[in-house]
């Protein structure tokens, strides 16, 4: 577990900021809109370019591309439960998914998360009785 958390803060801080054209700097907040990674310099940039707006600003992650439809480019935001897979709006607008139940992502991952709890509640319930 430590070392899959090593990982993460690695890939974390090898991310490159996506604006930068010549020496790329070491990108510290990634955008949710843009999907796209700014260093410190482009991401003042950023930031007045789009005053106003609601840009949605996270700590760096290596792993945007898990986070991004692969036909569309956009965010998975929809989480869809009779596929039990997350998609993107375009991807919940496709035939594919029509008549489909859906919910955000976080809800989806909210439900999933009460549901490994009760899961982890019970394995734990069965191997107390049974070292009784």
């Amino acid at each position: 577990m430590a070392d899959e958390q090593n990982s993460r803060t690695e890939q974390a801080e090898d991310v490159e900021c996506d604006s930068c054209s010549e020496r790329k700097e070491k990108a510290i907040k990634t955008c949710l809109v843009c999907l796209a990674s700014y260093c410190e310099t482009h991401l003042r940039l950023h930031n007045e370019l789009n005053v106003g707006k609601a840009h949605l600003l996270v700590d760096v992650t290596g792993e945007l591309q898990k986070k991004t439809c692969p036909q569309h480019h956009k965010l998975l935001e929809v989480y869809c439960r009779t596929d039990r897979q997350c998609i993107c709006c375009l991807c919940m607008l496709d035939t594919n998914h029509k008549g489909h139940d859906m919910v955000s992502a976080a809800t989806g991952r909210a439900e999933k998360q009460v549901k490994v709890g009760q899961f982890k509640s019970k394995v734990v319930q069965v191997f107390n009785i049974q070292c009784i």
